[in-house]
C-alpha cells in the first residue's frame, strides 16, 4: 500500500522580498558588534564547513545611541584603512557558517563564541526552488499502524530524514519494526528526505527511550506509547517532563486513554511505563483537544477489539487536515 504522509513533497517557489530595517544588524568595517539571534542548537549541530577569519576590533562608537552609531558606521569604512588596527589580532573572531534551515534555505551566520549566532545585514534574499519533505511526525502514525499489522507493507514517500528529527525511526526499529529507508534527496537539497517502507510483523516489543532521544522525538511519544501497548514487554519513557506542558498534559492524557483501552500504565512526573501485551479493547476516548492524542488513539483503534470512538477529533485539522481520508485506507 502506498501512502503519502500528510502530503507529497512538493516543489514550492518562494519569492523572498528584502526588507531593510534601519539601525538593525548594520555592518561596518569594525565588524558586526550586535548579537542578533541566539540559537544554541543551530550552532552546535551544524555539520557544514566552518572557516575562521579574524575580525577587526569592535568600534567603541558601536555602543553609542542608534542615531550616532548609524552615522558613525557609514564613515567607519572610509577611515578603517588608516586606523592602524588592521595588523592587530582581534579579541574575537568572525566565524562564517553555512547552515541548512528546516525550509531548505541557507543563511550566512556570524558568531563570536560558538553559541550566539547572528546575521549581518543588509542582505538581499533570493528566490529559490526547493522540495518540502513530508513531515516525519505525521508519518510516524502510519509507521506504527503498518508495523503493528502482520503482513502489511507501507511506503511513505519523500519523508524528511533530518537527523535532528528522525529518532522515531530508531526507536521503532529497536521495538522490532522492520523498515527500508532509501534516501532520495539530492546532495544540494538542504533538507534530506527519502522513502520509508514499513513491513508489518505484529511482533513489536518494548524499549526504553534514551535521554538524548527525547528532544528529537518528543512529539511522537504518544504514538510510540501506543506501539508499546501493542507490543510485548515494557515501553519506558523518562526525562520527558516537557510533555506535561504541551497542548495537553500528554503524559496524563496518553496514560488515561491507554488505561481505558485495558492497558496497564505506570505514570511518573517525567514519563511513564507502558506494560504491553494486553489486547486493546475499543471504547470511547477523548482527544482532550490535542491533535496528537486524537490521531494516536485512532491508530490504536485499528488494532483494538470492538469499536473505538475518539471525541472532539476536529483538533486534528491543526496539523493534519487529511488524516481521516488517509486513515480510511487502513479500514
Amino acid at each position: 500500500m502506498i501512502h503519502q504522509a500528510k502530503q507529497k513533497g512538493r516543489i514550492m517557489k518562494r519569492r523572498m522580498i528584502a526588507v531593510l530595517l534601519s539601525g538593525i544588524l548594520l555592518c561596518s568595517a569594525a565588524g558586526c558588534g550586535k548579537e542578533a539571534v541566539t540559537d544554541k542548537s543551530t550552532a552546535a549541530s551544524s555539520s557544514q564547513e566552518v572557516t575562521e577569519t579574524p575580525a577587526a576590533e569592535e568600534s567603541p562608537e558601536a555602543s553609542s545611541s542608534s542615531a550616532d552609531s548609524t552615522a558613525e558606521s557609514a564613515s567607519a569604512s572610509t577611515s578603517s584603512e588608516s586606523s592602524g588596527d588592521e595588523g592587530k589580532e582581534a579579541d574575537k573572531k568572525r566565524i562564517e557558517i553555512t547552515v541548512p534551515h528546516k525550509d531548505g534555505m541557507e543563511a550566512l551566520y556570524d558568531t563570536v563564541d560558538g553559541l550566539t549566532v547572528g546575521t549581518c545585514g543588509p542582505a538581499l534574499p533570493v528566490a529559490h526552488d526547493l522540495t518540502v519533505p513530508a513531515d516525519i511526525s505525521s508519518a510516524a502514525f502510519w509507521m506504527v499502524a503498518a508495523a503493528s499489522r502482520p503482513g502489511s507493507r507501507l511506503t511513505l514517500r519523500q519523508v524528511g530524514l533530518n537527523k535532528t528529527r528522525n529518532a522515531v525511526i530508531s526507536a521503532l526499529q529497536r521495538m522490532g519494526a522492520r523498515m527500508d529507508i532509501v534516501p532520495t534527496s539530492p546532495e544540494d537539497a538542504g533538507e534530506p528526505y527519502g522513502d520509508i517502507t514499513v513491513y508489518g510483523s505484529g511482533s513489536l516489543h518494548g524499549t526504553s527511550l534514551l535521554p538524548e532521544e527525547i528532544p528529537n522525538l518528543i512529539d511522537e511519544i504518544p504514538i510510540l506509547a501506543v506501539a508499546g501497548a501493542l507490543g510485548r514487554g515494557d515501553f519506558i519513557v523518562r526525562n520527558a517532563r516537557e510533555l506535561r506542558v504541551k497542548e495537553t498534559d500528554r503524559i496524563a492524557t496518553t496514560a488515561a486513554n491507554l488505561r481505558l483501552m485495558g492497558v496497564d500504565v505506570e505514570e511518573f512526573d517525567d514519563g511513564m511505563v507502558v506494560h504491553g501485551g494486553t489486547p486493546l479493547k475499543g471504547t470511547e476516548l477523548s482527544s482532550y483537544g490535542d491533535h496528537r492524542i486524537a490521531m494516536s488513539f485512532l491508530v490504536a483503534g485499528l488494532s483494538a477489539q470492538g469499536e473505538t470512538v475518539v471525541t472532539d477529533a476536529e483538533c486534528i485539522n491543526t496539523s493534519y487536515p487529511g488524516f481521516e481520508r488517509d486513515l480510511a485506507q487502513f479500514l
